[in-house]
């Protein structure tokens, strides 16, 4: 057995786990609560875990960044449109460096307020 290669595997671990995004991290947490429920015999509860699982989504949707074509793709806009918005302040943007950004939850809100100013009379 090559114990070279396992000291090797345990010192490059704790760095392996800092490179884990957030969302994997909840992900791997909701798993190892079920396996210990399990393990200590206790029944799993389908709408706890399934409230896990839709949070997780949630989390991951509003965390989400996209960039100035991705948004004008879901908003099936042109870029000048998407650039009109921004300057009209109807559509909240980061910029990171020279990149501009667009949360995928400012796009949802925006949208909901298009569909809420449809409804008004």
């Amino acid at each position: 057995m090559n114990t070279d290669h396992i000291k090797q595997h345990r010192a490059s671990s704790p760095s392996d786990t800092a490179s884990i995004d957030a969302q994997t991290r909840r992900l791997l947490r909701v798993l190892g609560e079920s396996a210990l429920r399990l393990a200590d015999g206790q029944a799993l509860d389908d709408t706890q875990l399934a409230h896990y699982l839709s949070q997780l989504e949630l989390t991951d949707r509003h965390e989400e960044l996209l960039t100035v074509p991705e948004a004008c793709n879901q908003l099936r806009i042109s870029r000048w449109s998407f650039y009109r918005l921004i300057h009209q302040r109807s559509l909240a943007t980061v910029t990171i460096g020279r990149r501009r950004f667009v949360a995928r939850a400012e796009i949802d809100r925006f949208v909901l307020t298009l569909r809420h100013a449809g409804e008004a009379p």
